[in-house]
């Protein structure tokens, strides 16, 4: 028998799950529904949640059973407002958009890749568009991992504070990941953008 991907084992474990609290929290500060961006879409629970409130979006995810399973979600209620991409985060090509959500996703990017994808992120929002997204704290179990970026509190309000902070919030808990039981630190954010350099 075929060992299962560890992210098969988390989008299960995502099903019925409600809306990602961090990207209600954005939508409080969205006038109108626009285009969206859900970077790193998972199984889908987020874009099902945007396209329901009227959004276009554009779901993106470097696993392919991570646009699969969306797809599929949607098989009896599919939705024109919908494009999907399956896109290694390196080589992303954003569309300008009113709202970039991001959640749990960008640290799994390596450091050195980081700050240009963080960079491209800031400029795809529209100005007075709304970027929402979580890092990793540098107490996070995965800490050690040189494959993902992490950042400590100073560094995380400095990428903040490029924009307008609507919320921003620090969580450290014991919980679980696909792999197993772990010690969870992020940062948590949403921004209102200007007009990009």
């Amino acid at each position: 028998m075929t060992a299962r991907s560890p992210w098969s084992i988390y989008y299960d474990k995502q099903v019925g799950r409600t809306p990602n609290p961090l990207l209600l929290e954005a939508l409080k500060h969205c006038a109108e529904p626009g285009l969206a961006i859900d970077l790193g879409c998972g199984e889908g629970t987020d874009t099902r949640a945007l396209l329901a409130l009227g959004w276009r979006v554009l779901a993106i995810d470097a696993e392919a059973e991570a646009i699969e399973r969306l797809h599929a979600s949607l098989v009896d209620t599919p939705s024109a407002a919908l494009s999907t991409d399956v896109a290694d985060a390196r080589h992303l090509a954003l569309p300008s958009c009113d709202l970039l959500y991001a959640g749990l996703s960008l640290p799994f990017n390596a450091p050195e890749d980081f700050p240009e994808l963080w960079q491209r992120c800031c400029q795809a929002v529209k100005p007075q568009g709304i970027f929402a997204a979580h890092v990793f704290g540098d107490r996070d179990g995965w800490a050690h991992n040189p494959t993902r970026t992490f950042h400590t509190r100073a560094q995380a309000e400095a990428l903040v504070a490029r924009g307008q902070v609507l919320h921003f919030a620090e969580r450290e808990f014991d919980g679980h990941s696909a792999l197993g039981p772990k010690h969870w630190h992020w940062f948590e954010f949403v921004l209102r953008l200007d007009a990009q350099d």
